[in-house]
């Protein structure tokens, strides 16, 4: 992915690519030297004339900032938000940048690159084409002018946008040499600002002396409302201590940087969002008397003895609004662990209705307490990397009494040692009335969520599949993975009803129902009917699901008119030619489709797929390895 610069003017995004950027920054950069030089020179040398009756008249005036040669004075006003990475300001070779994939574009056509900006209905060019040279990227045509550091270019920049409302910084060097760069953008480009990011790549040589300079110099706007801040090498080293002990400090001490951000964020009095590495006592304080308008917070990293205090927080009233908790804890350690009794607190001490939850690991315990307190009425997304031991009971009450729910995630398609076992029982997924005993003839409950869920991503088990005779590998299924039918013709009924409970979520996007959870790191394999030797993908492969095909009832999901990705991994679904030119005729907004195995049926799909619609992406999830 080509590193790019973002712009958004009246919120409509642009995107500059890497050598397109440096050029065009530093062309301008000259240009607005040109214009202070010229200015200083009418300063200091004013010319004075003599009018028509011999009295002298007032010296010329420079040019005003509306004629400028530079296009971002003139056009820097538009400009509201800047996402960018000193790397795309380096003069570095493509092929050394992390990332960097495809070439830059050609000078000529750099060049001609456009700020798009509705100024008046019309479009300004940033460095004009009817300029007749360019200075190449290594040169400047002004021999007294210095080349630009990534710094200059970037300060250049935002002292152009007087309207700034939002800042990323990623990768900018916190070293002490550069302390002049911070304390300018902490002086003249902070108090505008409605949303400030930090990000500076783990293992920087990174320094204590970053959060002093912003806190000493910067104000924080009253309108600040979203904080992204890094991680310093302090904390690093008391983060390092913590998990030595299991989640038990070694002692008292907390980061320098603590006093300097409290004090920066007593200036921060409506900030809503707020995203750090490590949430501890130092920390804790903090938020205890600056965040009372608090409502989404995200940490990288927090132990044990933190997590009580930030329970004590929640409970003592210092965080009223917060609703939104995007938390990493310490899950394998040798000290005490965060349970799931402990996450059951944190979400039992809610000030307010939670309305995102998005955790590290989700337990029955911590969602029986998002039911009993009354939070299923406000929540609207849950996302859990690790889902142990939830009933498929639970997962019904959730979704039968959540209104605003849009998103619901327990799949997160990372190799884990220990699967996510969560999995939702085709019968309380399907959800029956009780006034008829035949399956045939009942109806399905009404779910409070059917007209909210945008991205659902769960394993649906528990269906009888009698037309299941071998494994994936063309040997005996595996003992427990298939359960037979009460009755001739359950299996295809179950299914109909699932398609049925999915067909009412008319607003759903996304929809995965199998995902790939391997280790890879473990040396597991096994020979196919092909003879090739591939991992092991017997354990926790999915026979009692849906079959995915015309023939078991897949028509009914024509209603999902809004999906864009659909991922079956891992499952045993036969999706023909047939099966997949129904799906990109029923769901026009099909960007994905992802699981295919490209067995027998599904091979001719996944090359009628490539051949007749390259722009859906596909993912086929068969793995083989050279032995050599």
């Amino acid at each position: 992915m080509q590193s790019r610069l973002q712009i958004r003017a009246n919120n409509v995004p642009l995107f500059f690519g890497w050598d397109d950027l440096r050029i065009l920054l530093r062309e301008d950069y000259r240009l607005w030297k040109q214009d202070q030089r010229h200015q200083q020179q009418h300063s200091q040398s004013p010319t004075l004339t003599k009018d028509k009756e011999g009295k002298e008249e007032q010296p010329s005036l420079p040019p005003k900032s509306s004629s400028s040669s530079s296009m971002l004075s003139r056009y820097g006003v538009f400009i509201k938000k800047v996402s960018l990475g000193v790397g795309q300001l380096t003069k570095v070779a493509p092929t050394t940048i992390l990332f960097h994939i495809s070439q830059p574009r050609s000078l000529a056509e750099a060049t001609r690159a456009h700020l798009h900006f509705p100024v008046f209905g019309t479009v300004a060019p940033l460095v004009q084409e009817e300029t007749p040279s360019v200075p190449a990227p290594n040169a400047s045509t002004d021999p007294d002018l210095p080349e630009p550091t990534p710094q200059e270019l970037l300060l250049h920049l935002l002292r152009q946008c007087p309207n700034l409302c939002s800042l990323d910084l990623n990768g900018w060097s916190p070293e002490d040499e550069h302390a002049e760069f911070w304390k300018e953008i902490a002086e003249n480009v902070m108090p505008r600002l409605q949303e400030f990011v930090i990000r500076i790549v783990y293992g920087y040589p990174a320094t204590e002396n970053l959060p002093n300079i912003l806190a000493a110099v910067a104000s924080c706007s009253s309108n600040m409302r979203k904080l992204i801040l890094p991680q310093f090498e302090k904390s690093l080293q008391v983060m390092a201590s913590s998990g030595a002990q299991g989640g038990v400090r070694r002692s008292n001490e907390e980061p320098a940087d603590h006093a300097a951000w409290s004090k920066f964020m007593k200036g921060c009095v409506n900030l809503e969002r707020l995203e750090i590495v490590l949430l501890d006592r130092g920390w804790t304080q903090v938020l205890n008397g600056s965040a009372t308008h608090l409502r989404s917070l995200k940490v990288g990293l927090i132990y044990l003895s933190d997590w009580h205090l930030l329970v004590d927080s929640l409970r003592s009233g210092h965080l009223p609004c917060l609703d939104d908790i995007n938390f990493c804890f310490d899950q394998y350690g040798d000290g005490p662990l965060v349970t799931d009794q402990n996450v059951a607190d944190l979400i039992s001490a809610g000030q307010v209705g939670w309305r995102s939850i998005r955790l590290s690991e989700l337990g029955p315990l911590a969602v029986e307490a998002l039911i009993e307190h009354g939070h299923c009425s406000t929540i609207e997304s849950i996302v859990a990397d690790e889902t142990v031991h939830i009933t498929s009971d639970q997962l019904r009450r959730v979704f039968s009494s959540s209104p605003n729910l849009h998103t619901f995630v327990t799949l997160d398609n990372e190799p884990r040692t220990i699967p996510s076992l969560v999995q939702f029982s085709v019968r309380d997924f399907i959800n029956f009335d009780n006034d008829n005993n035949d399956d045939t003839g009942r109806h399905l409950m009404p779910w409070a969520c059917e007209s909210s869920l945008r991205v659902l991503a769960v394993k649906n088990t528990d269906v009888p599949r009698p037309d299941i005779t071998v494994s994936y590998y063309n040997t005996p299924i595996p003992e427990g993975a298939t359960i037979p039918e009460a009755y001739p013709g359950e299996g295809l009924e179950l299914q109909r009803r699932v398609y049925e409970r999915l067909s009412r979520f008319r607003s759903l996007e996304v929809l995965e129902l199998g995902h790939d959870d391997r280790d890879f790191g473990v040396r597991d394999y096994i020979q196919n009917a092909e003879g090739e030797m591939i991992h092991n993908d017997t354990e926790d492969y999915q026979y009692s699901c849906v079959d995915m095909s015309l023939g078991s009832g897949l028509k009914a999901l024509g209603e999902l008119k809004r999906l864009r990705r659909l991922n079956v991994a891992r499952m045993a679904t036969s999706i023909g030619v047939e099966e997949v030119q129904w799906m990109t005729q029923s769901w026009p907004r099909l960007e994905e489709l992802n699981g295919l195995n490209v067995e027998q049926e599904e091979q001719h799909a996944q090359h009628w797929l490539i051949e007749n619609c390259p722009a859906i992406a596909s993912r086929q999830f068969k793995f083989s390895f050279d032995w050599q």
